[in-house]
């Protein structure tokens, strides 16, 4: 590919950046990287990380026969080597962290090889990574368990496959369709990726051969695109193929069209992300300007990714639901126009060593950011999820709406975000949530703000059936405090024994509907009356026997699992 003709031929600024900074650039690079791997073990995890990476447990085990998934689910055959591999939850999910954090090393790679095949140095193609992951808001999400950080990578691949490839070969435009579909089946919002591109493709095609090898051309990715779209519907669907492919835009259409309603201030993310990470987006957009104006020296494979880059930005721009993950679809590609601010002021001293200062700043501010961001663990979300599972037996289920335990099924599948908490609490009792919550009681609850917020919807299930044993944790049981009779309407079946408040088991008779029986003992659901004689050390736990408890005799509130894991 000829790049004489660019807006980043080599200089004497970049002549004398290479001298001058190479490795300076080369070892912040390397701390970089090993930063978003102690990030990527070390940060909180975000309720939309368990659920997503959750769902690989389904595959070949529901999905599509007894479970039918709204959206693609692309993302959940990537996350199933990690349950393959880990060893319990805790283990699996920061496996899937791991894995994640390495897919995002591929698309640096593959970034760093946009920048060269646009015509950008070795160095200045390295100054694009490293701005990349001077974002905060690129290096604290790009390696959670999201759909976002795979998608991203297939739309990568892409743009690299088209700016270091002739466009005018058909098996070009096929490739990239069909990599623009990998990333659609990850999450359909990747549909912006695939219109930036397409229409990027179109501008370059109608420049240069007209409208009629536009419309090939377009017609072409599209063939391509669907071909990875058909095999998941047929390899998933058989013949319920046509099922699974409306799935692909019905759920999501109706996520888009009234997801954001139930979500105020969504907003102050555009203003966080820019005012955690202004330089950067300074150097950027100035980037992406001077090139614009630079238009008609621009190669065809610049002008594709220019019109990408900017099409990009107008739909994240527009997006309804702006949290902070959905930025890392346009960070990337944007910044690949940065180094065009390093010749500007050639020719004047002054002007250039203020553009250098800037990238510094940019990049050494950065890090102050990166190392304060550790204090953001996972430590406690971590050990709520051990306690969780060593309280659960092999095939016994939980409740927490948001899938925290990912090798363990929930008695309800319902994702409990705003919009279907507000329909819970609107259907009441007729709520599919209770329905099926009543119909299999959940060995376990775990408690977060998303049971709270259907606190008074779940209290009459809850109520006299469910022990708090930690401050987030509840299992079937009753707490007997004193000599007076207890009621405990028993939820499922099981096995219950006596401990004392340190959680030790108790040997003792007590007495079940006014009859003498010896713990522990098998009950049946429904309500019984409980009592003890007098003289026992209370309080007293009835829980499910043949566990391990401890500190039961703590009066426990739930305390906060997810508080500012998108404002810290």
């Amino acid at each position: 590919m000829d790049i004489t003709n660019t807006a980043y031929t080599s200089s004497g600024a970049a002549d004398g950046l290479s001298a001058r900074f190479h490795w300076v650039i080369t070892v912040a690079l390397c701390a970089k990287l090993c930063l978003l791997l102690i990030l990527a073990y070390n940060t909180q995890f975000v309720m939309d990380e368990f659920w997503q990476f959750g769902q690989s447990k389904y595959l070949g085990d529901g999905f599509f026969d007894t479970i039918w998934p709204a959206k693609a689910v692309g993302y959940a055959v990537f996350y199933k080597p990690a349950h393959w591999l880990g060893w319990d939850a805790p283990s699996s999910l920061l496996l899937g962290r791991l894995q994640t954090a390495l897919l995002a090393f591929g698309t640096l790679g593959l970034l760093f090889a946009i920048a060269r095949a646009l015509g950008q140095t070795r160095l200045q193609a390295l100054l694009v990574i490293v701005l990349v992951l001077s974002f905060s808001t690129f290096i604290e999400r790009i390696f959670r368990t999201r759909s976002e950080p795979l998608a991203l990578f297939f739309a990568t691949a892409a743009l690299y496959w088209v700016v270091s490839r002739d466009t005018e070969r058909r098996k070009t435009i096929l490739i990239a369709g069909c990599l623009s579909g990998l990333s659609f089946l990850a999450t359909q919002k990747a549909v912006y990726f695939n219109f930036s591109l397409g229409l990027g493709l179109g501008v370059a095609a109608l420049s240069r051969g007209g409208l009629i090898a536009a419309l090939h051309q377009g017609a072409i990715l599209i063939a391509g695109w669907g071909i990875p779209v058909l095999v998941y519907c047929f390899v998933f669907g058989g013949w319920e193929a046509h099922t699974i492919f409306a799935s692909l835009f019905k759920g999501p259409v109706e996520v888009a069209t009234n997801g954001h309603s139930y979500y105020a201030g969504l907003e102050t993310f555009y203003v966080q992300t820019v005012g955690r990470n202004l330089i950067p987006y300074l150097l950027a957009a100035f980037g992406l300007a001077i090139s614009a104006y630079k238009w008609r020296t621009l190669i065809p494979a610049q002008k594709i990714a220019l019109i990408s880059t900017s099409v990009m930005i107008v739909l994240i721009a527009r997006h309804n639901q702006p949290w902070p993950y959905v930025f890392i679809m346009v960070i990337p590609f944007l910044t690949l126009w940065a180094p065009a601010t390093l010749d500007i002021m050639k020719g004047h001293k002054t002007g250039t060593k203020l553009i250098y200062m800037l990238w510094a700043v940019a990049i050494l501010v950065s890090f102050i950011r990166n190392v304060s961001y550790i204090e953001n663990d996972n430590r406690a979300g971590l050990e709520i999820m051990r306690q969780a599972e060593s309280l659960l037996d092999p095939g016994e289920t939980y409740f927490d709406g948001i899938g925290m335990l990912s090798n363990f099924r929930e008695s309800q599948r319902r994702w409990l975000d705003a919009r279907q908490v507000h329909i819970a609490n609107s259907d009441g009792e007729r709520s599919d949530v209770m329905t099926k919550l009543r119909a299999a009681p959940p060995h376990l609850i775990i408690d977060s703000y998303r049971t709270q917020n259907l606190s008074d919807l779940l209290r009459p299930l809850l109520e006299h059936s469910y022990v708090r044993i930690s401050p987030n944790i509840q299992v079937p049981g009753a707490r007997i405090s004193n000599a007076r009779e207890v009621t405990f309407n028993v939820p499922l079946e099981q096995e219950f024994g006596l401990f004392d408040k340190t959680g030790k088991p108790v040997q003792t008779t007590l007495l079940v509907e006014g009859r003498p029986v010896r713990v522990p003992f098998l009950l049946k659901p429904g309500p019984i009356r409980l009592r003890l004689d007098e003289g026992a050390d209370w309080p007293l736990f009835l829980l499910p026997g043949h566990k391990t408890y401890s500190n039961l005799h703590l009066e426990m509130v739930p305390v906060p699992i997810f508080e500012g894991v998108y404002t810290f």
